[in-house]
């Protein structure tokens, strides 16, 4: 259960798996991988330039 959960798969949730010889993978949907990765675009606040950038990097 603890590598579902680490998924983000619960109760209720819309999952498929292909069997084959060497045991069980997950199907992804394509679609929803996509909007997962793109959620976060644009979120942060900050213009952030390559000097301040690397200055961050050398505290």
């Amino acid at each position: 259960m603890e590598g579902l959960t680490a998924l983000g798969i619960q109760a209720g949730s819309d999952v498929q798996f292909q069997l084959d010889t060497d045991g069980a993978r997950l199907v992804v949907d394509s679609e929803r991988v996509a909007n997962e990765i793109m959620r976060p675009r644009g979120a942060g606040e900050l213009a952030l330039g390559t000097d301040e950038i690397l200055a961050l990097s050398r505290r």
